[in-house]
């Protein structure tokens, strides 16, 4: 490895998204729309938004797409996970298998979600999502790296 260091793919990175749980996809992109929209209003006139175009060109660079983004967009690429939590799950198992370094996953909710709302959306996560994934620290020792 470069620098003397062995890394797996995705190993001291983090993937950063947005979500939103519902019973369905659909219900999820409804109930999400609104506070997409409005996020990406502010985001996209000062080039934060980082999808791509088919090419792989980030949006606002030249020949790439100079609209606003849509939640379709985002969720067609991945940087927004809607749906149920089996939906959720497989997504983030993706990931996982995709990048079987990776231990971070940092979830963001839209600027305009009331905190009330994204407080339920985290609590339905931690309940019905996170009891798939084993905790980091068993990953360490079973890599033998230890936890200190």
């Amino acid at each position: 490895g470069r620098y003397g260091r062995s890394l797996d793919l995705g190993e001291d990175l983090a993937w950063q998204g947005g979500f939103y749980l519902a019973d369905s996809q659909a219900e999820a992109i409804r109930r999400l729309r609104p506070y997409h929209d409005e996020r990406y209003k502010w985001y996209a006139p000062l080039g934060f938004v980082r999808y791509a175009d088919a090419q792989g060109r980030p949006w606002g660079t030249p020949g790439a797409p100079t609209r606003l983004p849509t939640l379709e967009d985002g969720v067609e690429q991945k940087v927004w996970l809607c749906g149920t939590p089996q939906d959720m799950l497989e997504g983030l198992k993706e990931l996982e298998a995709k990048y079987p370094g990776l231990e971070h996953v940092w979830l963001h909710w839209p600027e305009a979600m009331p905190q009330s709302e994204y407080f339920e959306q985290l609590q339905r996560f931690a309940e019905e999502v996170m009891p798939a994934f084993r905790r980091i620290e068993q990953k360490a020792t079973a890599r033998g790296r230890g936890l200190g």
